[in-house]
């Protein structure tokens, strides 16, 4: 290779492009990627890194050759990739809005025309036949109930909000709030650490996560004594560990990992209202944010859900 020079080794594939490759005329480092030609005629591309170097008084041009036409194939290929999911994201959210809109509105109408039915059938319909109607709006209800938690499970993760600072402080007192009358319904007690910290990410999606968990430690309750809650944190590596924990009715450990799954139920409707999407949402959301959740229970005496979250400018553990 002595006495070559780089423009043989660089050899720009396309005319009147060439890159300057005078190195000599410069004291620094210098990085430069162009294409270059085989003897059997295929394009390469590499990336040059060239320096000049004293040895023996003499200024000489240290420079490594690259092949890097590997890794620019797969670049451009998961540019590809990611244009194509945007667009399909794009396609679902779309196709997710209308579903729901088309979806929802027969259900209520449906709704709609069996109160009316029972209305002016008032008196004149037996006990079985009002079962009937009960039943049927009582499926179109859940139903309606089914596509919201649907809907609102495809939009976790879709980042149209950039992460910020939240304190999570605000984010229990909001869900509190939204839980106001289940908790009062229940006489139940919630107990929240003092001076929770400040966390990174979306306030929406952080709401929701502690209105779940928060709402199921008061739903699945035992019948002989009033629900307790505590909210807790604790410092975690560079972030923070979160937990609610709850004295309702435990989860068997062979569910500890199914609950998170969407669509699993483990009691029956008659027991406990819901759809089987609420800890899904949870999972997704906290997964969204860089963190995992996992469980502790012991049946008949509680259950504690645990989740980590990476720390907020300003609240650093």
């Amino acid at each position: 290779m002595r006495g070559m020079p780089l423009s043989v080794i660089a050899a720009p594939a396309y005319a009147g492009n060439e890159p300057d490759l005078d190195w000599a005329r410069h004291e620094d480092c210098r990085t430069v990627t162009c294409g270059h030609r085989l003897a059997s005629g295929e394009r390469r591309e590499v990336e040059i890194y060239s320096s000049p170097v004293q040895v023996n008084g003499r200024t000489l041009l240290l420079s490594l050759v690259h092949d890097i036409t590997e890794r620019r194939r797969a670049e451009e290929a998961l540019r590809r990739k990611t244009a194509e999911l945007e667009r399909s994201n794009e396609e679902l959210e779309a196709f997710a809005y209308v579903a729901s809109h088309d979806l929802r509105q027969p259900l209520r109408v449906i709704n709609s025309y069996l109160t009316l039915l029972e209305r002016s059938l008032a008196g004149k319909l037996d006990e079985e036949t009002g079962e009937f109607i009960g039943f049927a709006r009582d499926g179109a209800q859940r139903m309606d109930r089914l596509i919201v938690d649907l809907l609102e499970y495809s939009r976790v993760g879709r980042r149209t909000r950039a992460f910020r600072p939240v304190p999570l402080g605000q984010v229990v007192e909001t869900a509190l709030l939204n839980l106001q009358v289940a908790v009062e319904e229940c006489g139940a007690r919630v107990q929240v650490q003092d001076d929770l910290p400040t966390v990174s990410g979306d306030e929406v999606e952080l709401v929701r996560l502690l209105q779940n968990l928060i709402g199921n430690a008061v739903k699945y309750r035992l019948p002989d004594r009033a629900p307790v809650v505590e909210v807790t944190c604790a410092a975690d590596g560079g972030g923070w560990r979160l937990g609610v924990r709850d004295n309702g009715i435990g989860i068997a450990p062979e569910h500890r990992d199914r609950v998170f799954g969407i669509f699993q139920r483990l009691h029956r409707r008659d027991e406990y209202e819901g759809t089987g999407v609420g800890l899904a949402i949870c999972k997704k959301i906290v997964e969204h944010h860089g963190g995992r959740i996992w469980l502790e229970s012991v049946p008949g005496e509680g259950s504690a859900f645990f989740f980590s979250l990476p720390a907020g400018d300003g609240g650093r553990p």
